[in-house]
């Protein structure tokens, strides 16, 4: 803007008019065509804002809360703030659910006046403001008594604008019937909504399959081409299954090291199936991978430290047998007595694979049997008589194997 320009400006801000005294102020904020000046600013906003300016409410509102050109005060900026969003203001009934929501201002009833100020702002259109208050209604947050029919109603309004947030909430309300009646159909219109708006979980949904029970023919290309995008987009369960469809080979080409590319991403990010299998092309290197106990057993502990028992059977042997890692009865016992207290099978299978790799010596079988004994001890009685079937039999099979072999090199 010209010299003459802002001349007209001041003028016309020096005669009372608000909107002037508004723009003025808003220069002097940006530091549009004079020196940036937060002072000048208030004192323009001032002036306009007492005449009912709902723009210059707003910056007052801000200036004092964020003490920017004039003392921080609070109070004085809920007051501007409320008057600028008693008129519509979007941005300042944003602002002050903002502050309620962080308990940053001083109020009376500050979860009333965060639900007032956050409907008012839904009310007006507001998608982001709708998406999150159904958002609150249906998970009962913040001040907000769960009520699904009120989160089905923001969600839909918020949903038919776009807002793709919005539309995958809608899936899990027509889909478990939450605010509306049972819908497979919508759910996956939703669904599908939400996939074509790059929301990663809901193409990791189609793309895995997982939808087909809603009654949706499968489209084998489409779950593939919905899946790689979710897996592109980070999805770490995206990445498992990419990898375990490069693995297969299922709906792409046969692929085992693309296959340990998306596990190795997957695991990266925590998963632990993509982590177990890692460790396990690491041990037998394979697929690609050098063979490194080392590496194996890090990605194998990862996984077991997220409860995978398969990675703890896995552990349980390397420490028992000093695979990898140095030879610690103890710690094996640890983590058998954790995988033993997930999966009852565990002591039958750990045994029977033992013995079919060649590694396996009556020492095990002594082995697994006391580390059983004091894994049965933390677990329900009709666990505890799973567990000892699972060991018997897995007893009786060693056992049954030992004689055959026996035989075989007697003859």
């Amino acid at each position: 803007m010209s010299t003459p320009d802002i001349d007209n400006l001041r003028k016309l801000a020096n005669q009372g008019n608000a909107d002037a005294q508004n723009k003025l102020g808003d220069y002097y904020r940006e530091g549009t065509s004079v020196k940036k000046n937060p002072k000048q600013a208030v004192i323009w906003y001032t002036k306009s804002a007492i005449q009912g300016n709902a723009n210059a409410q707003l910056w007052l509102g801000t200036s004092y809360y964020n003490g920017r050109g004039i003392k921080k005060d609070h109070k004085q900026a809920l007051i501007w703030l409320t008057k600028a969003a008693e008129q519509g203001n979007l941005y300042a009934q944003n602002i002050i659910d903002y502050y309620y929501s962080n308990g940053e201002v001083v109020g009376n009833a500050p979860k009333q006046a965060r639900i007032h100020w956050l409907t008012k702002t839904a009310e007006l259109g507001d998608a982001d403001a709708q998406q999150f208050l159904g958002h609150l209604y249906y998970k009962g947050e913040k001040g907000f008594k769960q009520d699904y029919n009120q989160a089905v109603i923001w969600l839909r309004k918020a949903a038919e604008q776009g807002n793709s947030r919005a539309q995958f909430k809608l899936v899990w309300c027509y889909y478990y019937g939450l605010g509306v009646d049972k819908d497979h159909k919508q759910a996956i219109t939703w669904l599908i909504k939400a996939a074509e708006q790059n929301v990663h979980i809901a193409e990791y949904i189609l793309g895995s399959g997982h939808y087909h029970c809603l009654g949706v023919d499968k489209d084998e290309k489409q779950d593939v081409s919905l899946l790689a995008k979710a897996a592109e987009q980070g999805n770490a369960n995206a990445q498992y299954k990419m990898g375990y469809r490069y693995y297969k080979g299922k709906n792409v080409k046969k692929d085992r090291q693309q296959a340990v590319i998306w596990w190795e991403k997957a695991a990266k990010q925590g998963n632990a199936n993509a982590q177990f299998n890692l460790g396990v092309c690491y041990y037998n290197g394979e697929n690609g991978v050098a063979q490194d106990d080392k590496r194996a057993i890090i990605w194998w502990t990862k996984a077991a430290e997220q409860n995978h028992a398969n990675a703890q059977t896995n552990l349980c042997r390397c420490y028992y047998y000093g695979l990898g890692v140095d030879k610690d009865e103890k710690q094996a016992m640890i983590l058998f007595t954790r995988a033993i207290e997930q999966n009852k099978d565990l002591a039958q299978n750990i045994l029977n694979k033992g013995f079919r790799d060649g590694v396996g010596d009556k020492d095990l079988e002594y082995f697994i049997m006391s580390v059983a004994e004091t894994a049965i001890t933390k677990i329900p009685i009709i666990d505890k008589l799973l567990v000892m079937i699972g060991l018997m039999r897995g007893v009786l099979w060693i056992r049954q194997y030992r004689k055959v072999t026996k035989k075989q090199k007697t003859t």
